[in-house]
Order: C-alpha cells, then sequence, then structure tokens
C-alpha cells in the first residue's frame, strides 16, 4: 500500500498576526462559522471573504486579515489551541470545538 507523503503544515504564527478593528459597514451579511468557548474568537465570513473575529476588550472586535477559508480556518484553531491553554493552566477542562476536535466545516 502507497501512502503520500504531504507535508504537515504549520500553524500560523499567532505573534504574526495583523488586526484591524472590525467594521461592519462594508457590506455583505455577515456569517460566523464557528464560535470558540468564552467567545473568545469566531471564524467569520463576509462576501466570501474568511477571516477571524476577537473582542477587543473595549466593547467592539477585530477582525485578522482576509484569507481563503483553509487560511482562515487554521488561524481560528491555532488561536482556540492557544486560548484552551488558559483553561488548562487554570485547571479546567477546555471545551469540545467541532474544528479544532475533529469534525471540521461543513
Amino acid at each position: 500500500m502507497q501512502t503520500e507523503n504531504r507535508p504537515q503544515q504549520a500553524e500560523p504564527a499567532i505573534a504574526d498576526l495583523e488586526w484591524e478593528p472590525y467594521n461592519s459597514a462594508r457590506g455583505g451579511t455577515l456569517r460566523i462559522a464557528a464560535t470558540s468557548c468564552c467567545g473568545a474568537v469566531e471564524l467569520a465570513s463576509r462576501a466570501g471573504r474568511y477571516f477571524v473575529l476577537r473582542p477587543d476588550g473595549k466593547g467592539s472586535y477585530e477582525e485578522s486579515r482576509h484569507a481563503t477559508r483553509h487560511k482562515a480556518a487554521a488561524t481560528y484553531i491555532a488561536l482556540v489551541r492557544e486560548h484552551r491553554r488558559t483553561h488548562v493552566d487554570q485547571g479546567e477542562r477546555p471545551e469540545y470545538d467541532p474544528l479544532v476536535d475533529g469534525l471540521g466545516m461543513r
């Protein structure tokens, strides 16, 4: 049986992510594909462009750079994994997340 060797993709570098204030006036319907526990991050799309939203701590949101669905989902997963570490460090069990725990996007 022959197996295909695919290079494993590294998770996006969280420290290198660029964030800007979320602009709801850009038009189109905002769609949320996934929300992490605590609402720490959300995988979103609008007009076919995918990005990650996060609260800015001032009652509004910031958005990541727009990317392909796959890249935005990889960014979301990396951010959720980072967020989960805070729960583990506090002795808490992380909540189930379909994107991180294996079901993926449909």
